[in-house]
């Protein structure tokens, strides 16, 4: 089954999240900043296929956790989320634009997962 990190300082947002990829048929573990995502992320390397992090957090922002993940597993592959969808991104990662739709995240899942690293 394919593992999903969800990384968001919002608990509304990591649970509406977590709620519709497990309903996708995703296995989820979540992380409420980037620090703790990056620890996650370390931890369960081998079974992380996914990470779906906001970009605007504290303790650490969604820039410098992909920078780090990407310090330990550069193919890792990566959505970025934001309410600003004017906002940049980083490269090699897929954006999805909060407030977002069961049928969005599908869509966004689906090409991240699909693309190459």
């Amino acid at each position: 089954m394919t593992r999903v990190l969800v990384v968001d300082d919002d608990l509304s947002i990591r649970k509406v999240m977590s709620q519709i990829l497990v309903t996708l048929g995703y296995s989820v573990v979540t992380a409420q900043h980037g620090l703790d995502a990056v620890a996650v992320f370390c931890s369960e390397r081998e079974h992380i296929d996914l990470v779906v992090t906001d970009l605007r957090m504290p303790v650490m922002d969604g820039y410098e956790t992909v920078d780090r993940i990407r310090k330990v597993q550069p193919a890792a592959r990566i959505i970025c989320m934001s309410s600003n969808s004017a906002q940049s991104y980083p490269a090699g990662t897929t954006f999805l634009a909060k407030p977002f739709t069961v049928q969005a995240v599908q869509d966004c899942v689906g090409k991240a997962l699909l693309d190459p690293p």
